[in-house]
């Protein structure tokens, strides 16, 4: 319980659209844990035809990276790269730990004769591996509409 700075908790079932990407504070009990994972943060890209480099960033929650078809490298007076022409260089590219969370609404906050309503909650980092199911907990952090 309490306030984090000026924002204070909002019930789960009173999010709506007009939060969607900003920063809400909710409660709730983990009802379920997938199991960690190896997420790319930034993919390194290798042309096979001119050897050009391409760093491509990748979004949190379930965005994969986009792989360009076409290479933008600069062969002068050499033939244009073929399509699809990428490998990723796996050392070169950087990883986070990921894990989704399944977050449902406090027992005291479901109306009576309602279902309590749950949503997942993507968790980086050092804040993997770190709950259980039966967990209470508030969470901080951007609401999204993935």
């Amino acid at each position: 319980e309490g306030t984090f700075g000026t924002m204070k908790p909002v019930m789960i079932r009173d999010l709506t659209s007009t939060e969607v990407e900003k920063l809400v504070v909710v409660q709730g009990i983990v009802i379920s844990v997938k199991k960690a994972k190896h997420k790319a943060r930034k993919v390194t890209l290798r042309c096979s035809n001119c050897e050009n480099m391409k760093e491509i960033m990748v979004p949190d929650g379930y965005c994969a990276a986009h792989i360009p078809s076409a290479c933008d490298g600069r062969n002068v007076g050499l033939e244009k790269c073929p399509s699809n022409p990428f490998v990723i260089q796996d050392d070169l590219c950087e990883y986070v730990d990921d894990q989704t969370l399944k977050l449902q609404e406090l027992p005291e906050h479901v109306p009576v004769g309602e279902m309590p309503r749950s949503f997942d909650l993507h968790v980086h980092n050092q804040m993997v591996d770190k709950c259980v199911p039966g967990t209470r907990l508030t969470a901080i952090g951007c609401f999204c509409a993935t």
